[in-house]
């Protein structure tokens, strides 16, 4: 029988409950940040299990008796994905729906389809699991609508756009002073938002009637274009640029691509960068960080 516990705002972890059961809550407003699934009780069976966190985007993958989520930060789980793995994994099915506010209980999703929302900051309160052989031939229902929903804001059409390369270009010179304030951060969030790259990225975007994430974090934007096909390693001009200079595999700056000279050397249009007189927006050449290109097409 499987055995799984949920981690909940202002609560931590609960106790741990068992095939079927609800882990978190229903009706308290209380914000699901994590959960763990420690045992399925069967010998060569393991879990891969993701999260779709708060601002942060989808989670690595996790095994049994691991977080999936986050603690400690405040942030609710939107969506998550569970699949199966292990030598026994195709005897089984795994069955699992999220508690939404405003929504109530999803669909059951199974096997590592996605259950839940994106681009709405919907909190989920709530998980139940279900996992069961195959010969079972068990297949739960529910009556709701969904299982999952991209609740990204689509911007209507807009008539005459100017190229987002001609946009970026506009603010060519801009400079703030610091990487706490803009006038992009502000646009979006409506407050000093810190880190304003993607901020930038995303106002020039949106002003050339594009449909892309709206968000300031970049690790988002890598999420959303591999989910939806857009990540790529072959550049073009108004692609968006991801850098990891950090070298740890997640990306931590953004800009949009000017000219391309190489898979990985292009002239790119940035904010919240510094060549010398402040931070603002700059053309700037790299050859060097590029983890890869977003079509934002």
């Amino acid at each position: 029988m499987i055995s799984y516990k949920a981690h909940i705002s202002n609560y931590g972890w609960m106790p741990p409950v068992f095939d079927n059961m609800i882990a978190g809550t229903v009706g308290a407003s209380i914000p699901l940040e994590a959960f763990q699934i420690d045992d399925l009780g069967e010998a060569g069976v393991g879990v891969q299990a993701f999260a779709h966190v708060q601002d942060l985007g989808w989670s690595s993958g996790n095994i049994l008796g691991e977080p999936v989520g986050s603690t400690g930060l405040g942030k609710h789980i939107e969506a998550v994905k569970i699949g199966l793995i292990g030598e026994n994994a195709d005897k089984f099915d795994i069955w699992y729906r999220l508690h939404l506010a405003n929504f109530g209980w999803l669909e059951w999703s199974k096997n590592g389809e996605l259950n839940g929302t994106v681009g709405g900051n919907v909190q989920a309160e709530a998980i139940q699991i279900q996992f069961h052989a195959k010969s079972d031939n068990i297949t739960p229902q529910v009556d709701s609508d969904f299982t999952y929903k991209d609740l990204t804001p689509q911007n209507p059409p807009v008539s005459n756009a100017p190229n987002i390369l001609d946009r970026a270009r506009q603010d060519l010179g801009y400079i703030t002073g610091t990487s706490e304030d803009s006038v992009f951060g502000r646009r979006i969030a409506g407050e000093m938002a810190g880190d304003w790259c993607c901020y930038a990225v995303v106002c020039w975007a949106l002003d050339a009637g594009l449909n892309v994430p709206v968000t300031g974090y970049v690790p988002t934007m890598k999420s959303w274009a591999e989910e939806n096909g857009r990540w790529t390693g072959n550049p073009q001009p108004g692609y968006f640029v991801l850098f990891d200079f950090n070298g740890n595999g997640t990306p931590d700056h953004i800009g949009i691509v000017e000219e391309v000279h190489a898979s990985d050397c292009v002239t790119s249009i940035e904010g919240n960068t510094d060549q010398g007189s402040g931070i603002g927006v700059y053309r700037v050449y790299r050859d060097y960080g590029i983890l890869g290109y977003v079509n934002p097409f």
